[in-house]
């Protein structure tokens, strides 16, 4: 074998193994800020985590004194050099997933950041229902309940994906580094 070709290949085997470490500490890190926000808002009676492929995410459970809360979070696989780039093809981005079912006196909305392009699934969904745009925001549904939603989220438009919400029932996806008030949103929906 040439030199320069294995030269190359411990270059590059250098370069992998620098960004599996770099990648998994940021994941880690990433994964413990979110976990940790989410529990310092919603306060658990009782919390379950299931961790997604090591570094990729968890699927967590969090049981409240009247609902029941699910998150989940997928982030970009920043350890796996090679398998990242495809990965930002497809993902994008990292995505923090969080349902909520209890009490909710909400009607039928659709929020969307104002950056986001709408998928064919949702604008399926938004069938019937016409969106507008406010204060940074598009959304489908009563704009005072859509505003008082946003403002006890404080969440900025970059932030969040989309959020629907209807009676007994409020999904958000959103990037998971953007902070989030859900425990002023549920104390002032659920009954």
């Amino acid at each position: 074998m040439d030199v320069e070709l294995i030269f190359l290949l411990l270059l590059l085997s250098a370069i992998a193994m620098y960004q599996f470490f770099r990648g998994r500490k940021l994941n880690l890190l990433i994964m413990s800020k979110v976990s940790k926000d989410l529990e310092e808002n919603l306060k658990p009676l009782d919390k379950e985590y299931t961790w997604l492929g090591g570094y990729v995410g968890f699927k967590a459970r969090y049981k409240l004194r009247n609902t029941e809360v699910e998150a989940t979070l997928t982030l970009l696989p920043r350890h796996a050099l090679l398998y990242l780039p495809i990965s930002l093809l497809v993902n994008k981005a990292d995505k923090l997933y969080i349902l909520v079912r209890g009490r909710i006196d909400l009607g039928e909305l659709h929020i969307f950041g104002k950056r986001r392009m709408l998928s064919r699934s949702e604008r399926r969904e938004l069938k019937g229902l016409k969106l507008e745009e406010r204060d940074g925001f598009s959304f489908a549904g009563d704009a005072d309940e859509a505003l008082n939603v946003l403002r006890a989220l404080a969440l900025d438009n970059k932030a969040l994906f989309h959020l629907y919400a209807k009676k007994d029932y409020l999904y958000i996806l959103m990037d998971p580094k953007g902070g989030i008030k859900l425990s002023e949103l549920l104390s002032e929906l659920l009954h």
